[in-house]
């Protein structure tokens, strides 16, 4: 059974032991030590990592998870074991050191892993582009800032950024545009900003044209990245393009802002044409639940947009970074948002327990962006918590190169995720143009001195030192000068000192943990026929409501139920189910055309033009019926010379949204589109860099 509690600091009101991080029922994290039941990790120095954790050891545990949780497939083979002793090359990195040896051992660790993961003169990308991007942006582009550059330059081709796995139906590679600012912050190098900018701004143009929905103003297609059950079971590719995610639209806010940061630097007086106020307003009216006090993951739906019920965790947290989410807002959001006992999942509401083992489904880089937005708001619990369950993971697994066999052990990201905590939260270094900034957040338990060396900006290697506990700057000298504020402006080449003073500031208390799975229900089963719909799948007492035109409408209390004739508006129908947790993400909706649909048949392939008539003007509905053996497609729309969105027309995967379509008979999606009373023109094009695959056969014209 799930349960909802606060950790143990906020319950009490009393701070933990000053050398505890973090401590809950799962496991203790000190500066020196991790303890887990009967399992111990400890750094006698900075330089390796002793474990009581074996293969063993580990095999038992995870049978006993899989035994507790019904799971009655053959768990994974454990494999790995070999320990972590520090390298000695790798000096030319930035290095961390404290009082708390594990912390510093920890971070040694990372560097290590860091500097070993090569693929030429690049990072490798473990099939995870979108990541490595913002590992990028989180703190890679600051420890080897010329290994980033080159990473970025290999994403690039024809001068824009290649689709992030293979999907032109996504604006997830605008990543590409955080990650790349954030090397031009550390290493002032004028050429790559011109570079970057003609990639972002060659980028940005193809995605708005092919993704934004001019409706809404938001931005369409895959997310970057699919946790477990993030889509309902009867998404197909077309319903998952039709989607508007957070976490696209959040990149393509950043990446306007980064077009305009590198503007300013520049001196250009060139207008893109982009408005980032509109789209931060668009993502706050549409995807922010004010009674979850949280983002939704996206808007889905076939004609009108519901809001999906889970929240994507990552994108959550780059909306508290970037200040897409007001101060209250980041507030409430960081709160009240449940975390587990290992970490921040992925996706919430939780479907499944979490591993006490690798702490699936919370990833390394999830968690580092969490730590980094609580820190942001001022969220000490969550700021230790978070630490603690990124530091677990390490001190257990990764020091031991631990993994389940098969998967992969992509412990660069794990790597980034670690300096991105030490860097951004503990030492608080925010990178800038014309310098640094300092907003540390260093817990009680973290006493004494720590000092980050060798850190590079520009041309200058600065050994930054902090004293003290807290959030507000006390005191600042560079170069044994003091100086006033919060900010070290650009330093010369050469090596220099920057000392600061720490001392408590106003921070926030209280975070949300959950135990055990506290997933909605799974959306409902429904057979439609002309007149009537059926709830294969109904639960006696089961809280049922009818979803009309993406609003809750009228609970049913039986199997069947009755839906409207068709009149002169096109209806959108679907049934979701409720339990303690919230609702479940609807039924596969259901379409009942408006009287007087037509189809209109297509002839030609690369640009197509329609005129024809309508009686009424007004909202239409634009669908086209078409054949497709390839990869994905697409048309653009242009009505009476405006451009009013795009038909997106994948290869069919599983079963079409009529059940019988093969892949010679697919449907797109529904396109809104306005008609003038009379006389008008449609024109459907290519978009000439998504390779032609499908053959439209017919247009399909209904009043909304």
């Amino acid at each position: 059974m799930a349960v909802l509690v606060c950790i143990i600091t906020s319950c009490t009101g009393r701070h933990a032991s000053h050398n505890v991080v973090a401590r809950n029922e799962a496991f203790t994290l000190t500066g020196d030590s991790l303890v887990q039941g009967d399992i111990i990790a400890t750094a006698p120095t900075g330089q390796f990592i002793e474990s009581t954790l074996t293969r063993e050891r580990l095999d038992s545990i995870v049978q006993a998870f899989a035994t507790a949780t019904g799971d009655d497939r053959q768990p994974p083979r454990i494999v790995g074991g070999r320990p972590w002793h520090a390298a000695q090359h790798n000096e030319q990195f930035p290095q961390y050191h404290s009082r708390q040896r594990l912390i510093d051992a920890l971070s040694r660790m990372s560097i290590d892993h860091i500097a070993d993961d090569t693929k030429g003169s690049t990072f490798s990308a473990h099939g995870d582009t979108l990541t490595l991007c913002l590992a990028i942006y989180m703190s890679l582009a600051h420890i080897d800032p010329q290994r980033s550059m080159a990473t970025l330059k290999a994403m690039v081709a024809a001068g824009r950024v290649i689709p992030f796995a293979g999907r032109h139906m996504s604006a997830a590679r605008q990543a590409w545009a955080v990650a790349a600012w954030e090397v031009y912050t550390a290493t002032a190098d004028k050429h790559w900003l011109a570079f970057a900018h003609s990639v972002i701004d060659a980028t940005l143009a193809d995605d708005i044209l092919l993704l934004k929905d001019h409706t809404t103003q938001l931005m369409h297609g895959f997310s970057g990245y699919t946790p477990d059950a993030f889509y309902p079971p009867w998404m197909q590719q077309v319903d998952v393009i039709e989607t508007m995610p957070l976490l696209s639209n959040l990149l393509t806010w950043k990446a306007m802002c980064v077009l305009n940061d590198i503007d300013d630097e520049m001196q250009s007086t060139h207008n893109h044409g982009y408005d980032p106020s509109r789209l931060k307003s668009a993502i706050n009216q549409r995807l922010w639940s004010e009674v979850r006090g949280r983002y939704s993951a996206y808007l889905y739906g076939y004609i009108y947009n519901l809001r999906a019920p889970i929240a994507d965790n990552m994108a959550q947290a780059l909306a508290v970074l970037w200040g897409i989410a007001d101060d209250d807002r980041a507030a409430t959001l960081i709160k009240q948002t449940p975390v587990t006992l290992f970490g921040v999942p992925v996706v919430f509401p939780l479907n499944t327990p979490v591993e006490p083992y690798f702490s699936h489904p919370c990833w390394p880089a999830v968690q580092a962006l969490w730590v980094m937005a609580a820190a942001t708001v001022g969220n000490d619990d969550m700021v230790r918590a978070g630490i603690a369950a990124l530091l677990r993971a390490q001190a257990l697994f990764m020091s031991r190169h631990i993994a389940p066999q098969g998967k992969p052990r992509n412990h660069l990201l794990t790597a980034a995720a670690n300096q991105a905590i030490m860097l951004r939260v503990i030492m608080g270094i925010n990178f800038m143009p014309d310098g640094i900034e300092i907003n540390p957040h260093i817990p009680i338990s973290l006493t004494g001195r720590r000092q980050l060396l060798g850190l590079r900006h520009a041309q200058a290697l600065i050994d930054v030192t902090i004293n003290g506990n807290g959030t507000d700057v006390k005191a600042i000298a560079i170069d044994g000068n003091d100086a006033e504020g919060n900010f070290v402006a650009a330093l010369p080449a050469g090596r220099h000192t920057v000392n600061v003073t720490v001392e408590p500031g106003n921070t926030s208390r209280g975070l949300t943990v959950v135990t055990g799975a506290v997933a909605p229900p799974p959306p409902p089963e429904v057979m439609w026929t002309p007149d009537s719909g059926f709830v294969t799948d109904y639960v006696t007492g089961g809280r049922y409501m009818t979803v009309v035109n993406g609003r809750f409408s009228y609970s049913l209390s039986d199997i069947a139920f009755a839906i409207p004739e068709a009149d002169s508006n096109t209806t959108e129908l679907s049934v979701a189910m409720a339990n303690k947790y919230g609702f479940s993400f609807m039924a596969q909706p259901h379409i009942i055309p408006a009287n007087d649909t037509r189809t209109l048949p297509l002839t030609g392939n690369d640009s197509i033009r329609l005129d024809f008539d309508v009686n009424r003007a007004g909202n239409y509905l634009l669908q086209v019926e078409y054949a497709n053996q390839g990869t994905g497609d697409a048309l653009m729309i242009t009505v009476n010379t405006h451009h009013q969105g795009t038909l997106f027309m994948p290869a069919m995967a599983g079963i079409a949204r009529d059940g019988e379509a093969t892949a010679a008979k697919l449907r797109s999606n529904f396109v809104t589109v306005q008609l003038l009373r009379g006389r008008n023109s449609i024109t459907l094009t290519r978009h000439a860099r998504i390779p032609a695959s499908a053959t439209p056969q017919a247009l399909i014209l209904m009043p909304k």
